[in-house]
């Protein structure tokens, strides 16, 4: 099965890639798919390769500025380099005609590869390995205290954009119902860089 990447109206995801690492016991992500709309949808998943993974949710109803976490499974051991793809399509509620879609790729990548290369590597005389330790340990110390912070930032972020797209948008039926400053509503092109904002925030956030 193939799947086109056009559509007629934005669909706005957390993300458009998701990589499962190919030494994990029990591969789970999780991608947000959001309605920024002044109407509800219904909205389908599809799968090139439904034998492979589990989508918890694959079709169901979405309210109007609201948002839904979707987790996608893996069901067996996939070999490196495999590459499928999700399609998500949106329509009205209610209606049958397609109103838009996005395509999500799924890659299984190899991290055993970087693993083995980082284990091998500073292997020499004892002394070397004593040194070489000792500065790992403290960099590790500082990388992690450095990684709090950005985490926290990522979150951020995210929590930003999350805001920025169940904001009401310019032009919406019922925007000027909204008890939110009209200072605050914005564009469809606006909430297009939130989304792919947050999409890249979120693949800095759950990245191992």
């Amino acid at each position: 099965m193939q799947f086109e990447n056009d559509g007629q109206v934005p669909v706005f995801l957390s993300t458009g890639e998701i990589e499962f690492h190919a030494d994990e016991a029990r591969p789970r992500s999780v991608f947000t798919l959001y309605n920024p709309f002044g109407y509800d949808l219904s909205y389908k998943v599809l799968c090139t390769a439904p034998q492979n993974y589990i989508v918890s949710d694959c079709n169901g109803f979405l309210k109007s500025k609201c948002c839904k976490d979707i987790v996608v499974r893996v069901r067996n051991r996939l070999p490196v380099g495999t590459i499928d793809r999700l399609k998500v399509e949106i329509r009205k509620f209610g209606e049958t005609e397609l109103h838009g879609h996005r395509i999500i790729d799924i890659r299984i990548v190899d991290v055993i590869r970087d693993r083995t290369g980082q284990q091998f590597q500073g292997m020499g005389d004892s002394t070397s390995s004593l040194s070489g330790v000792g500065m790992q340990q403290s960099t590790s110390s500082q990388h992690h205290h450095r990684d709090e912070h950005s985490q926290w930032a990522f979150v951020l972020a995210a929590f930003l954009c999350a805001l920025a797209l169940l904001a009401p948008t310019h032009g919406d039926a019922f925007a000027s119902q909204s008890i939110i400053p009209h200072v605050l509503h914005l564009s469809v092109p606006q909430k297009l860089v939130a989304a792919y904002i947050l999409g890249i925030v979120t693949i800095l956030i759950l990245r191992p």
